[in-house]
């Protein structure tokens, strides 16, 4: 499922959009491999990237390519059987283009989920050019 938010200057809140535009914010949630095959040759970022993204093995790392920075983290999902709940973690990658920001996740989390809900105080991205090249600010 891919859905695309963006905050607009001087709106505190994410506007859910149909259609990805400069700036914006496309979370990716247990993707197709059509779904991961467009982003790909949309916006040059390499599918075995995409997919250690849905890979429960991988370590979190920080990769700088050409086209796009991936940040890979593990983060904490909760699990539940038979009325007994434990933590255990899954991959989340952060892709930061030129001016897109992709994030991909095996499942829907509570930690996107708070900032889809507005529940992140202060939560915007912006991006800006330094010396011809343009770089990107999460700010929380």
């Amino acid at each position: 499922m891919i859905q695309i938010y963006k905050n607009y200057e001087g709106h505190k809140e994410l506007e859910e959009l149909d259609h990805i535009e400069l700036e914006s914010w496309v979370m990716i949630t247990d993707p197709t491999m059509e779904e991961l095959m467009n982003i790909s040759r949309d916006y040059k970022i390499d599918m075995d990237d995409l997919k250690a993204a849905l890979d429960t093995e991988e370590r979190s790392r920080l990769e700088n390519e050409d086209d796009y920075t991936m940040i890979l983290v593990n983060i904490p999902v909760v699990e539940e059987e038979e009325e007994k709940k434990w933590y255990e973690t899954i991959p989340l990658g952060i892709f930061i283009t030129n001016k897109i920001v992709f994030t991909v996740c095996l499942e829907q989390t509570n930690i996107l989920k708070q900032f889809v809900d507005g529940l992140v105080s202060n939560f915007y991205i912006r991006f800006f050019t330094i010396m011809q090249r343009c770089s990107c600010i999460i700010c929380v």
